[in-house]
């Protein structure tokens, strides 16, 4: 089993970069888009934790509507692993950091979030009525808050 200290390294940096950061964001919406649809009355991410696996054995009981719903949220779920999971949450937890900037909080969620689903971003922008100067600088200016943030903490890159 590996952990998310056990992962190879894709990047050598020392300190967290602006780039670094906007980078792990996109991984993280990527990550989040592959997760199992969400069930129950909150629908939402609470527990954003892989199911456990099952073996035919556990499914031949079940009914067959029942087999299929669990074969389509496996199908949805293409593999997402507990450390990738843990780095998702870990990034998401980033944009907190942000709550005395709202600004460049939902406009470096808006370009994480439309950069991971492959989305136009002039679209959002259009829709959300945000300039594209100030939308591309209130990106750069959280995504440098948030480098700055997690050097100032001393937190290692990985």
């Amino acid at each position: 089993m590996l952990t998310a200290l056990d992962r190879p390294l894709a990047h050598h940096a020392a300190t967290w970069s602006p780039d670094l950061v906007r980078a792990r964001l996109v991984e993280a919406f990527e990550i989040e888009a592959r997760l199992p649809e969400p069930k129950g009355p909150s629908r939402g991410n609470a527990s954003a934790w892989p199911t456990m696996s099952r073996e035919f054995e556990d499914l031949v009981g079940w009914s067959t509507e029942a087999r299929e719903e669990y074969w389509h949220h496996m199908a949805r779920a293409k593999g997402v692993h507990p450390y990738e999971v843990t780095r998702r949450d870990e990034a998401m937890a980033w944009l907190a950091l942000l709550a005395a900037w709202p600004g460049e909080q939902r406009c470096l969620h808006a370009w994480a979030a439309t950069t991971a689903n492959r989305r136009s971003l002039a679209r959002v922008m259009r829709i959300k009525g945000w300039r594209k100067g100030t939308f591309y600088r209130r990106v750069k200016a959280g995504s440098a808050r948030i480098a700055d943030s997690l050097n100032g903490k001393g937190v290692a890159v990985r």
